[in-house]
């Protein structure tokens, strides 16, 4: 009987003799295939651009305050079509005598004839079709078009204008698109003096601007009002609507 247990136990130990480097050997190549396995995800970790903070939104109420078919709202139909006219004689009879005309890096009141409003191609065209091409707001007892001068409160502030508009990490349509924005503001990249931001707009088309979450990109200008951009004014005199100002700058 001895005997007999005696050789049960040798026999048990032999065989987990034999086992026992298996084991050790199927764990370590467990433990290499589970290293290999992790190899694609450990590389993306290395390889991937690093997480940018989320865009902190700072959305505006943009609406048109101009009631359908009020006096002013057909006054502003008959103005815009005039704009798109380049109707010189138009403007010159819906603008009040004393009409303040005022232009970046020009201090002084101007005249229609220094705006050289008879030429269709002259910059006022522009300035003034972007100004009337979205909504109005009321003020007291007068019209401001376009309306993101009275929800704008900082001269380093933009409103970027329209739906999912696109903003660039270069300033054209062939870099990467980093954002897109609807009806916000957003703060403009900061530049040297206060026209700066006027004096890029009409020198490439682009305006650069800083998100939330401190990256820098560039939108179309015709997409970016500022509080410092041009802006028109409208008065009601005897029954008439005239535009008593058409501004740029503070």
């Amino acid at each position: 009987m001895f005997q007999l247990i005696g050789l049960k136990d040798y026999l048990l130990t032999f065989v987990l003799a034999l086992s026992v480097p298996n084991a050790i050997m199927n764990a370590r190549a467990i433990s290499q295939i589970s290293a290999v396995a992790e190899l694609p995800s450990m590389i993306a970790d290395l390889t991937s651009p690093p997480h940018t903070n989320p865009i902190k939104r700072y959305p505006l109420d943009l609406r048109d305050r101009v009631v359908s078919d009020s006096d002013f709202f057909l006054f502003r139909d008959r103005l815009r079509q005039a704009i798109r006219d380049r109707d010189a004689k138009f403007i010159r009879a819906i603008s009040d005598p004393k009409i303040r005309l005022l232009e970046a890096d020009r201090p002084t009141r101007l005249t229609f004839d220094d705006l050289q409003i008879d030429d269709p191609n002259a910059e006022f065209w522009a300035n003034i079709e972007k100004a009337m091409a979205i909504g109005c707001a009321e003020n007291t007892n007068y019209w401001i078009c376009p309306n993101v001068f009275l929800v704008l409160h900082d001269n380093y502030a933009v409103a970027i204008v329209g739906e999912n508009i696109s903003v660039y990490e270069h300033p054209n349509a062939q870099s990467a698109v980093i954002a897109a924005l609807s009806n916000e503001a957003v703060k403009k990249t900061p530049l040297t003096d206060k026209n700066s931001y006027l004096r890029e707009e009409r020198k490439n088309g682009w305006i650069g601007i800083t998100l939330s979450n401190g990256r820098s990109g560039f939108v179309r200008s015709r997409y970016a009002y500022s509080e410092l951009g041009y802006r028109a004014s409208f008065e009601k005199f005897e029954g008439e609507w005239k535009m008593v100002s058409f501004l740029v700058g503070d």
